[in-house]
């Protein structure tokens, strides 16, 4: 069921990119900036760093989706951003990879889909996988990655004890800029 639903999303995402050259603003992906779950989503400068973006996109009009684990809700500081916004949409994943949730808001939303900036924690599981599931998802897409708007680095690994930082080399593929 997942797969026939997952193709299904994919062949709209073809069909649109196919007719539409698709000149809106880059649509902002927020990837499990909770209010309880993760403590790298509490630390001040990664909120601080989302919260620019959130309101430059919205600002340019672009869509912005959240996404959230299956359950868990963002932070209400970050959704008091988006009050009343048209162009956002919050989407539920029960996997790291969020990519094809956010897929199918954008094109519920009518926002762009092939290009993405991408915040939020934590950057070695959701971030990374949401990340490569757009690439997947849509080949022809790049995805900008704020590192200042995404953290791992207050995430204790459960298996060793010790404190996770960011490993960006793993976002390694052409089509992903970190800036």
């Amino acid at each position: 069921m997942f797969e026939r639903h997952a193709r299904s999303i994919w062949f709209e995402a073809q069909q649109r990119l196919a007719v539409s050259s698709n000149n809106l603003p880059a649509t902002l992906v927020v990837v499990d900036m909770l209010d309880d779950r993760f403590p790298a989503s509490l630390n001040e400068n990664t909120v601080a760093a989302v919260t620019n973006l959130m309101v430059n996109a919205r600002q340019q009009g672009a869509g912005i989706v959240l996404l959230e684990c299956l359950g868990c809700h963002t932070q209400q500081r970050l959704m008091a951003l988006i009050a009343g916004y048209q162009n956002q949409m919050i989407a539920e994943k029960k996997h790291n990879d969020g990519s094809l949730q956010v897929i199918e808001s954008c094109l519920d939303l009518g926002c762009c889909i092939d290009q993405f900036v991408a915040c939020g924690v934590n950057t070695n599981y959701c971030v990374l996988e949401t990340v490569l599931g757009l690439l997947s998802l849509v080949p022809s897409c790049t995805v900008q990655v704020h590192k200042g708007a995404c953290n791992q680095d207050t995430n204790t690994n459960k298996h060793t004890g010790q404190i996770e930082k960011s490993n960006w080399s793993r976002f390694n593929d052409p089509r992903i800029s970190l800036v």
